[in-house]
């Protein structure tokens, strides 16, 4: 009898545990994905490089992976798209292309840009290193740089009505 009452016990402790484990299970994600939330959306960039110093930039992040980057352009420089992925809990992973191009409208070469970003606890920001590389037209990597980018919202203002 005790041995069917302590089977019991552990069968039903089993159970609630097995129970308690999937209740959390969608909590803990839904607190990872409620970091990578914060990344959707449009922000200031500042970036730094060693070998071109530091610049602005705007970077565009969509809901659903898709990257837009903007920097001042060089004559016949396309704006860079890619995707971004969530890597863990506050880190993201992403990467975008821009094309070169000639006063003729030939290809002249592309550049990739590589990074990481993490969320910047109690802020609203993001941060990290990337590398970016600049391919001629035959695909031969003819400059290499990296640095690091910080982010910021860019907020929304709101105009006050005069009479």
């Amino acid at each position: 009898m005790k041995t069917k009452r302590l089977l019991s016990v552990v069968t039903i402790l089993i159970f609630t545990g097995s129970l308690l484990l999937a209740a959390c299970a969608p909590t803990a994600q839904a607190a990872k994905n409620n970091q990578v939330e914060k990344l959707p959306g449009s922000w200031n960039a500042d970036v730094t490089t060693p070998n071109q110093g530091a610049f602005p930039a705007l970077l565009t992040f969509t809901s659903d992976g898709s990257v837009i980057a903007a920097e001042s352009p060089l004559p016949f420089e396309s704006s860079g798209q890619g995707n971004w992925i969530n890597k863990s809990a506050g880190e993201v992973a992403y990467t975008f292309i821009a094309l070169y191009g000639s006063e003729e409208g030939k290809n002249t070469g592309k550049l990739k840009v590589v990074g990481t970003l993490n969320l910047d606890s109690g802020k609203d920001s993001w941060s990290g290193p990337f590398k970016i590389d600049v391919f001629d037209a035959d695909g031969q990597v003819v400059f290499t740089d990296n640095g690091t980018v910080s982010l910021t919202h860019i907020a929304v203002e709101t105009i006050q009505q005069t009479e």
